[in-house]
């Protein structure tokens, strides 16, 4: 007779895992983290273990899931919100998502430069291509409603939807390696300059009246640059 899973205990589990390596990676750092340190936080077998990970890359890429999930939970509260209009959903969904990202500055500054390494190359392939189907269906539907409201001009929502998140992530790219960039002194003027470049491409793209779309908050790309350049000294 085949073993009955239990798949409120399994995701208990597993997310008692991502805790505990999530705080070790914030407090002291996804290269000096072992597994066994997970482990001996979460109080199980090393077994127990490998059964929901199969290695410590594999754990990273549990992290990043949850977080691109989180991310996407969130818009869709937004998007389903029948009160606003196209425009503050699509403001909203861009600010929610990097002032998230901010709450979790210490534990994203250490994954950063682990995850820009080249030997994350495919599986940081892959987790955005995840969070893309994720969020340009919700994106999508944003666009659609601004198309309606006449606050948007596109052809075609679902294909525009997929640039501006395009977009949107290589603008997430760029920031940061920007924070990583030690010749850099301060990599805040290039930072503001980037998002500006790519709030304008966004909004012609959806021939967006010019200067109403904001991707982010000036105070949080401040307390990034602080985060990276204290972590530099």
């Amino acid at each position: 007779m085949p073993r009955t899973v239990d798949h409120r205990l399994h995701a208990h589990r597993r997310d008692a895992i991502l805790d505990a390596a999530a705080d070790l990676v914030a407090t002291q750092g996804y290269a000096d983290m072992s597994v066994q340190d997970v482990i001996t936080r979460v109080g199980i077998s090393k077994g127990a273990f490998y059964h929901y990970f199969g290695s410590k890359p594999a754990l990273l890429e549990g992290l990043v899931e949850r977080i691109a999930a989180e991310l996407a939970g969130l818009c869709r509260e937004i998007v389903d919100d029948p009160t606003l209009p196209a425009g503050e959903k699509l403001r909203r969904c861009f600010l929610t998502m990097t002032r998230r990202k901010a709450r979790m500055r210490p534990l994203l500054m250490e994954m950063l430069s682990v995850w820009y390494s080249d030997s994350n190359a495919v599986v940081r392939q892959k987790l955005c291509a995840t969070s893309s189907g994720q969020l340009v269906p919700l994106m999508a539907r944003v666009i659609h409603e601004g198309v309606d409201e006449r606050v948007f001009s596109v052809s075609d929502p679902l294909t525009t939807a997929g640039i501006v998140w395009g977009l949107a992530q290589n603008l997430r790219e760029s920031l940061g390696r920007l924070l990583l960039d030690q010749s850099i002194g301060d990599p805040l003027p290039a930072m503001r300059t980037r998002i500006a470049a790519y709030t304008e491409a966004i909004e012609r793209v959806l021939a967006m009246e010019s200067g109403t779309l904001r991707l982010i908050d000036d105070a949080v790309v401040a307390g990034w640059v602080d985060s990276s350049l204290g972590r530099s000294r």
